[in-house]
């Protein structure tokens, strides 16, 4: 991502893991880097199956620490939101009523960082969202998640595929272009 000066402020490497006989899909690894007045910020997570957690690295602390997984079938890393709820998550659930909100495990891949980033979050490394159905406006379902006691709008067509997220807490807005 970069600022108005075409500065790059961040960027992210996500590697997502799928096990099929068990349908689980998660993060198996996650690198950010983020610049926060000119200076650097990384982290780096990995899966560990055997011990069920991440383990996690951040700069410039150089500090390790580890995070145990969740008990769910989908994890998606935050840098990749707009992908996850476009094939992850079934929207038209909503949209025809068999379900009133759906829920997604979001891992926020700029952990700890991401509260030096977004104001007012409250969450952990992996943080639950609820997803729940607004609209149809012009064509596009209008979708809310709600994220760390916030609201993120999500717009998508009429197949679900991802048009625009915004996030207008943190002044965050997303739009296929």
């Amino acid at each position: 991502m970069y600022d108005k000066e075409n500065k790059l402020v961040e960027k992210a490497l996500i590697l997502n893991s799928y096990i099929p006989k068990k349908g689980i899909l998660y993060p198996s690894v996650s690198q950010s880097s983020t610049w926060i007045d000119k200076e650097k910020y990384f982290t780096s997570a990995k899966a560990n199956l055997d011990l069920q957690q991440y383990e996690i690295y951040t700069e410039p602390s150089k500090k390790s620490t580890t995070k145990n997984f969740v008990n769910t079938k989908r994890v998606c890393a935050f840098s990749m939101i707009q992908f996850c709820l476009e094939s992850l998550v079934k929207l038209d659930q909503l949209v025809n009523g068999s379900q009133k909100l759906l829920k997604l495990w979001v891992l926020w891949d700029q952990y700890p960082f991401h509260k030096l980033m977004y104001n007012d979050l409250y969450g952990d490394f992996l943080d639950q969202g609820i997803i729940t159905f607004e609209k149809v406006e012009m064509g596009s379902y209008f979708f809310n998640i709600e994220l760390s006691g916030q609201i993120l709008s999500l717009i998508t067509d009429k197949n679900f595929r991802f048009e625009k997220l915004f996030w207008v807490a943190q002044g965050l807005s997303l739009i296929l272009k």
